[in-house]
């Protein structure tokens, strides 16, 4: 192979490896809103009992079987009567997971799931699966919604004036 070839082929996964992220910042290119600091609610997802299979601020890599079963999802020091909304998205297929809205607990179980959680499946490549919490001003009143693609979050968040309220934690999955 000459070099002029793998200097073009290394560009391009330079190029792609940037759109998707890098290797350490998982909110790259997604256009999700950064939450104010200091946090007001610590999120934890955990895709097994162990801390190994856990989501991070740079997105821990997990395979699609470590990632095929819903996580347990949860948050800390919810102050009462907040609603949440609670939602999972692959900003590199611009597709849907997961998405909880009025939630009044410290989980997504306390809410009214829209869409339900689909395991991370990439295409081709790494794909990052963010998760984020935010805050409602009011009841949300959404239909069940199956409907997963050309998920965007900023206009999402923008829709129904949501406000992030936690980091981000993530997953990478390779395909």
């Amino acid at each position: 192979m000459t070099s002029r070839r793998r200097s073009k082929r290394r560009g391009k996964t330079r190029r792609i490896r940037r759109q998707r992220g890098g290797n350490n910042d998982l909110l790259v290119n997604t256009g999700a809103p950064l939450p104010s600091e200091p946090v007001s609610v610590e999120l934890n997802v955990r895709f097994q009992p162990n801390s190994v299979y856990s989501a991070s601020e740079t997105g821990n890599v997990l395979t699609k079987t470590n990632s095929r079963s819903q996580p347990h999802v949860e948050w800390t020091h919810p102050p009462k009567g907040v609603m949440y909304t609670f939602l999972c998205w692959d900003p590199d297929a611009s597709w849907l997971h997961w998405l909880v809205t009025n939630a009044t607990g410290n989980g997504p179980e306390t809410g009214e799931v829209i869409t339900k959680w689909a395991p991370p499946t990439p295409p081709s490549g790494q794909h990052r699966y963010i998760f984020a919490t935010f805050q409602q001003p009011t009841k949300l009143n959404l239909p069940a919604n199956e409907n997963r693609q050309n998920f965007n979050i900023a206009q999402f968040v923008q829709q129904h004036s949501l406000t992030p309220v936690s980091k981000y934690k993530g997953i990478r999955v390779n395909s």
